[in-house]
């Protein structure tokens, strides 16, 4: 029994960093801002040129203004979604497109690309699942 506590432990590791990430963002007092896509790119795992290579991550740069001066920030998908919407969340967010803007408004400098709740959230759910599984998986043992 002694061996499988380490499942307890990780299990609960990942759920409460999970479910603090989310908590810190949904009560970050999030101010909502227009901006505008410079680029949004796929980022292959290798250089893209083999026809076996996949998109790794959808990277999107944008710019706005807050409070009289402007801004550039950077959106990196955190999980991977499957190849087709990672195509088709490029091909939403062209170049010159409009966008929402989350910002920080204690640092403007600090946003977040207005996507959705599991979007802006894919890193603490994906900690949460896991977490929830090796607890599941203790509990099970």
């Amino acid at each position: 029994m002694k061996g499988i506590r380490w499942l307890a432990l990780m299990g609960g590791g990942f759920l409460l960093a999970g479910t603090g990430s989310i908590a810190r963002n949904l009560l970050t007092p999030w101010r909502l801002v227009s901006g505008e896509v410079l680029r949004a790119e796929l980022v292959y795992s290798k250089d893209g040129s083999d026809p076996d290579d996949f998109a790794s991550q959808v990277q999107v740069e944008y710019r706005y203004r807050c409070e009289g001066r402007g801004y550039t920030g950077f959106y990196r998908s955190v999980l991977s979604s499957g190849e087709f919407f990672k195509r088709r969340f490029v091909e939403r967010h062209r170049s010159g497109d409009p966008v929402s803007i989350r910002v920080d408004p204690s640092d403007p400098a600090r946003s977040r690309l207005k996507i959705g709740f599991f979007r802006e959230n894919e890193l603490g759910l994906g900690l949460s699942i896991i977490g929830v599984f090796f607890l599941l998986l203790f509990a099970r043992l």
